[in-house]
């Protein structure tokens, strides 16, 4: 379960991202604070499913041992909305409802991935793991003009993952497994790890542990992780926790596919 943090200071919203995310200051169950990005479900399209889906991912992510800055679920006092100095963005919290979701804001010591960036040695095998994550969980948003993705030295941390699982009616979307599927992603400039893993030695076999050892125990935790105030995104949760399963049901197949577009 992620834990919960309420807000106690607005610091000002980000001047990127269309979910119209925000730095807060938020206080711990034991009077400790810490600095996070809040993300509220009135900037988001997708609402509290968006939210939900954030959640999903980084229950994921940690069990695959993928580097996120930690999330938290946000308790939104009314009286703090109100301190808020900019009315319409305290007007969308306000809108958004009792919860929000956030995450370690790692800003003070991290810059934004850059396509002039390289892959060290070191960094392969975490970079790996992530291209295999976002093509597994059918992740778009990773890509050039977009990384979703920071950095400091040689560590990566990747964020936003609301627009993920998204599969159901897409036109030409295939399982990842099956043959063909992943070609997508290695159009240029569709995610920015591709064109600095292919051709390179890699190797696969830490991933496929990884996702074999996900547990139907672990979908059912996901699942509980989303508050019942999201109940209305039961449905994109399913789905998203179904891919989830059918990955791990067929990860020879998916790897063969990832080792395809990236030989």
């Amino acid at each position: 379960m992620l834990e919960t943090i309420t807000p106690v200071r607005f610091h000002a919203p980000l001047t990127s991202g269309r979910t119209r995310p925000a730095r807060l200051e938020c206080e711990k169950d034991d009077g400790s604070l810490v600095e996070v990005i809040g993300k509220f479900a009135g900037g988001c399209e997708r609402g509290v499913t968006a939210l939900a889906i954030e959640v999903v991912a980084a229950c994921l992510a940690a069990d695959l041992g993928l580097p996120i800055p930690k999330p938290y679920l946000l308790n939104i006092n009314p009286a703090w909305v109100l301190t808020i100095p900019d009315p319409g963005y305290g007007a969308m919290v306000s809108q958004s409802g009792a919860m929000a979701f956030g995450s370690t804001d790692l800003s003070r010591d991290h810059r934004l991935w850059l396509a002039s960036d390289r892959l060290v040695t070191t960094m392969l095998p975490v970079a790996l793991a992530i291209f295999c994550f976002d093509a597994f969980i059918n992740n778009t948003d990773r890509r050039d003009g977009n990384p979703n993705c920071l950095v400091k030295g040689h560590e990566l941390q990747v964020f936003d993952h609301e627009l993920t699982f998204v599969y159901k009616g897409v036109l030409f979307w295939r399982e990842p497994w099956k043959v063909g599927s992943l070609a997508p992603m290695a159009t240029t400039g569709a995610h920015i790890f591709h064109a600095k893993l292919k051709g390179q030695a890699i190797d696969l076999a830490p991933i496929r542990a990884a996702w074999a050892a996900l547990s139907d125990a672990d979908f059912a935790r996901y699942k509980g992780a989303v508050p019942a105030a999201w109940s209305s995104a039961g449905s994109a949760v399913d789905d998203a926790i179904s891919l989830i399963g059918g990955v791990r049901d067929n990860i020879d197949d998916a790897l063969a596919e990832v080792r395809r577009v990236l030989t």
